[in-house]
């Protein structure tokens, strides 16, 4: 999306994608203050600028705009993913919250969250407004309230992630614009195709390729994070009875319409320095019985099967610090429980 050329023997970075430089022109003609948030693992804000139009005459106003274009790409250009995977619902979360106006450039294709695609959470079966009533029984529907999301690149990936078939593309644009619209914003999507930029040097954490592979029956692919199904620290007891049956009360309905006979459990934990692999791994176990037990005396009449993976889980970020120690808010995304209709491989922790 970018290259860099040499201005006054200063390195430059261009954008290459001319209807997002034109977007850009357009809202930086108005003082305004840019945020930039990697979609990766952990989305936060990285690089945060105000930049001002100084609105003397023509010729002031039209170089202000320019050098605000100029330094938001650089902002942009500058900002990295630090962590793993690629969250996508949260970075438009994160965005959402502090803006009336954002600008993405992502493909969409999200590995970690509540809206994990390798879980097999897309086929041409899919009913995107089935998936967004479950992110609202779980809780993880965001608030978007009159926000307006411009969206260039989706379905756009690099290797190692393979090319989507054009049903996955499809079934992503509705699947993000329903999330979209349902959280009280609206989105459009630009198609420009992004030419080959310069090599991301050092190079990027790793996200995990999906597979998007066509199913006979609409699949089941839900995750239910620990701020929405708390557990007591190192037990199996949910931290609020009522509350966690009332979440799984929630998604009860949706699985007993699916057809599948069959729905897998599997239980993730943190990666805790201080637990064993196996002890780890037999907690998750014992946290997935948990959850297949409520769903039972719910009425569920699928086969429930149970797998503890400990921090082995698909979509699992990085949450030690460079001293080995946990990082209490990535540790917190990896504690979850996920339920599909097709049993997942275990993702050994890096």
């Amino acid at each position: 999306m970018f290259s860099k050329i040499s201005v006054d023997g200063q390195d430059r970075q261009v954008l290459n994608l001319s209807s997002l430089g034109k977007s850009l022109h357009d809202k930086l003609s108005s003082s305004l203050t840019v945020t930039v948030i990697p979609a990766d693992g952990a989305p936060t804000a990285a690089r945060s600028a105000d930049l001002a139009v100084i609105d003397k005459n023509p010729k002031t106003r039209s170089d202000s705009t320019e050098s605000n274009v100029s330094s938001a790409v650089g902002l942009i250009a500058a900002s990295r993913a630090t962590v793993n995977e690629s969250n996508t619902l949260a970075a438009l979360d994160t965005a959402g919250r502090s803006s009336k106006s954002v600008f993405i450039i992502d493909s969409g294709v999200s590995t970690s969250g509540p809206v994990m695609l390798q879980t097999g959470l897309l086929s041409t079966k899919t009913d995107v407004n089935s998936l967004v009533k479950q992110l609202q029984a779980s809780g993880n529907q965001p608030r978007f309230q009159g926000t307006h999301f411009t969206w260039w690149g989706l379905g756009q990936v690099a290797a190692p992630q393979p090319a989507l078939p054009i049903w996955a593309h499809t079934k992503l644009q509705q699947l993000w614009e329903a999330i979209i619209t349902a959280g009280g914003g609206t989105v459009e999507f630009n198609n420009e195709i992004f030419p080959p930029g310069d090599a991301a040097s050092p190079p990027l954490p790793p996200v995990t390729p999906v597979n998007f592979t066509d199913t006979p029956v609409a699949p089941v692919a839900l995750t239910l994070p620990q701020t929405q199904l708390r557990f007591n620290p190192n037990l199996a007891s949910f931290a609020d009875k009522d509350k966690a049956r009332t979440v799984l009360a929630a998604i009860a309905p949706d699985l007993n319409r699916n057809d599948h006979p069959d729905i897998w459990l599997t239980g993730c934990t943190a990666l805790d320095p201080m637990s064993t692999s196996e002890s780890m791994k037999t907690l998750s176990q014992r946290r997935a019985e948990a959850v297949a037990t409520v769903l039972r005396g719910l009425g569920v009449t699928s086969t429930l099967h149970t797998d503890g993976y400990g921090p082995n889980c698909p979509g699992r970020i990085s949450d030690l610090d460079t001293h080995g120690q946990l990082v209490a808010g990535k540790a917190a995304l990896n504690r979850k429980v996920l339920i599909t209709s097709t049993r997942q491989m275990e993702n050994p922790a890096q």
